[in-house]
């Protein structure tokens, strides 16, 4: 039988597979525009940022506003 704690682990678990999850799918609103979406640095065609360095601070730049 499933105490209060089983149940709160369980609703942190979705949770947290729930925001994984989220944040696995690309924003479509994100178009590759010839140029990276963080520094402006000229990329090759289909790609929105230059470096993995440019991704993550733009991600991370997201999370401050959000």
């Amino acid at each position: 039988m499933a105490d209060q704690f089983d149940r709160a682990s369980d609703l942190e678990q979705m949770d947290r597979d729930r925001c994984i999850a989220a944040a696995r799918v690309p924003d479509p609103a994100l178009e590759a525009t010839g140029f990276c979406l963080w520094c402006e640095e000229v990329v090759e065609p289909g790609r929105r940022w230059c470096d993995s360095d440019c991704m993550s601070d733009y991600t991370r730049s997201l999370k401050v506003r959000g």
